[in-house]
């Protein structure tokens, strides 16, 4: 049996009339600079355990460049990793339209980061939080500098327990007195 599909190529008429209107009004992909394009391509996504779904994915270099500095800060990786051998020849083949930034601006969208995320915070204390629990953490580096993390716990509107790291840093001595300064310190800021 044969099945003869139709398209504009194989139409009955001959005619390749709907192919041309198609290219007169569809967008057309740019060639050359593609880093503009809001386009939405197919895209591959893991479901359940043994299924992959279809789904559509538009690229979005300001994204990316987010769940970069989200992978460096969980990860706890330097900043310098971007301008790594490897680290290009990977981006070059998963995300070729994307141009890797500098250590310096991945720096830089991280203090970004912080800083949003810090007024987040301060919002959030200020407003919608009635209790919250502090907890510290401190040790001494190879390097004979002692460090300390503040982590507060609270319990949100939902009765979901939250976690926030709220400073990390430098501090004189594991003593109790420069401890309650640096907790005063981040308190106050």
């Amino acid at each position: 049996m044969h099945v003869m599909l139709l398209t504009p190529w194989n139409s009955t008429s001959g005619s390749t009339m709907n192919l041309n209107n198609h290219f007169k009004t569809c967008l057309k992909r740019p060639r050359g600079n593609t880093s503009n394009l809001k386009q939405s391509e197919l895209a591959f996504v893991k479901g359940s355990q043994e299924t992959t779904d279809l789904s559509t994915w538009v690229f979005d270099k300001d994204a990316i460049r987010k769940a970069l500095v989200c992978m460096i800060i969980v990860n706890e990786l330097t900043f310098k990793i971007v301008e790594g051998e490897g680290f290009e020849y990977f981006l070059s083949i998963s995300c070729p339209r994307f141009s890797l930034p500098s250590h310096w601006t991945v720096r830089r969208d991280c203090l970004d980061l912080f800083n949003s995320m810090k007024s987040v915070m301060k919002n959030c204390f200020e407003k919608d939080i009635s209790g919250v629990c502090l907890t510290t953490d401190t040790w001494t580096s190879l390097q004979k500098t002692s460090y300390m993390v503040l982590t507060a716990f609270w319990v949100d509107d939902e009765w979901r327990l939250q976690k926030r790291i709220i400073n990390f840093g430098p501090i004189s001595a594991h003593r109790g007195e420069s401890i309650g300064q640096a907790i005063e310190k981040c308190l106050l800021d």
